[in-house]
């Protein structure tokens, strides 16, 4: 894995309700082969581990870590405070979860052919999607929405209409 960053940093917040609490990361450059620059990374926010997370367009070239409230919560941090962050850039390969797999295997070989042909980026962020649901409905329902979007030749970061 990439070293990315190993720096103390200070927490900082968007203006407004519900603004995002976040760590600016400078020196660190958009990657122009996913969508919005995004990079996916894993580390450490002082004790904190950080896996799966995605390093978010700032403005300017910059890209922030946003830091949710159960990381703040953990670490007892606020904006102002400052962390001490340690990222590498995540090159783990895509862990496809089974019942994806399945799902996939009983589609066409064209549903199929359309899912292995997104990039890596898009494959990603489909998966991430369905495993982050709360419960197995909701999994059911993102497969669903998924094979139906393959269907249509569309991804998870573009629609037929946006082409």
């Amino acid at each position: 894995m990439d070293l990315l960053c190993e720096d103390k940093f200070v927490v900082e917040k968007f203006a407004g309700k519900g603004g995002w609490t976040y760590v600016l990361l400078p020196g660190i450059a958009p990657d122009s082969t996913n969508p919005f620059g995004w990079i996916q990374v894993r580390g450490f926010v002082n004790t904190y581990e950080i896996k799966q997370a995605k390093l978010m367009p700032f403005g300017k070239g910059m890209l922030f870590l946003p830091l949710k409230a159960d990381i703040r919560k953990r670490l007892s941090v606020k904006e102002g405070d400052t962390v001490f962050v340690k990222l590498w850039k995540d090159n783990l390969a895509l862990q496809m979860p089974q019942e994806i797999l399945d799902c996939l295997q009983l589609e066409s070989r064209h549903i199929q052919d359309r899912f292995y042909a997104l990039s890596e980026a898009e494959r990603r962020a489909f998966v991430n999607w369905i495993i982050s649901a709360r419960n197995d409905e909701t999994r059911v329902r993102r497969i669903v929405e998924m094979m139906r979007k393959l269907e249509r030749g569309e991804g998870f970061y573009f629609s037929k209409s946006s082409h």
